[in-house]
This record gives structure tokens, sequence and C-alpha cells, in this order.
């Protein structure tokens, strides 16, 4: 339940200020766990998010398991950006880590 919380109040703090990156939920400028938790918690119907399209890393216009399968990889360092960046290039590209 507290984890839902903390998601909770990410998630919130997105909505305050637009986020700028792709994979970027909470839109603390950094991609990181707590991203992934976000996302994890939408593919679950627990966490609801406006902005579909940072979250899209696939550029496929759904949230789903492919999208965090592709952010799981950019966390572990094994990809350096989303497919979405080459199709989409109006977000600011993540960031190198």
């Amino acid at each position: 339940m507290l984890v839902l919380i903390v998601i909770s109040v990410a998630f919130s703090m997105m909505s305050v200020g637009a986020a700028s990156l792709y994979g970027d939920l909470n839109g603390d400028d950094s991609v990181d766990s707590i991203d992934f938790a976000i996302m994890k918690g939408t593919i679950l119907n627990r966490v609801r998010i406006d902005n579909v399209i940072i979250s899209d890393l696939n550029g496929d216009g759904d949230i789903n398991s492919l999208d965090i399968g592709l952010l799981k990889m950019y966390l572990l360092g094994k990809i350096d950006k989303f497919p979405v960046e080459d199709l989409n290039p109006e977000i600011t590209p993540t960031s190198d880590q």
C-alpha cells in the first residue's frame, strides 16, 4: 500500500510540471526506477498516465509490456535511447546516464 501512495505522489508531481524526456513519467528530468514503478502501475491499471507520449517508448500508441521492457533495458544500460526517439523527435531525447 505504501508503494502505491509513493507512486500516486510521484504521478501527481508529473501533472504539475510537464516531463520533457521519454520515460520520465514523474517529471523529475531523470529516467529511473521510480518511472519504472509508475509504468508498471499503469500496466496493472493502478496508475493512470495522462501523457501517453512520454511513456510510449516504442511509438505504437499504447503503453504495454513492450514499453516496460524497453524502459527496463534502458535502466540496465542495454540501450541508450528508445525506438520512439527516431520516430518522434519533438520531445527531448533521453539524456546519457
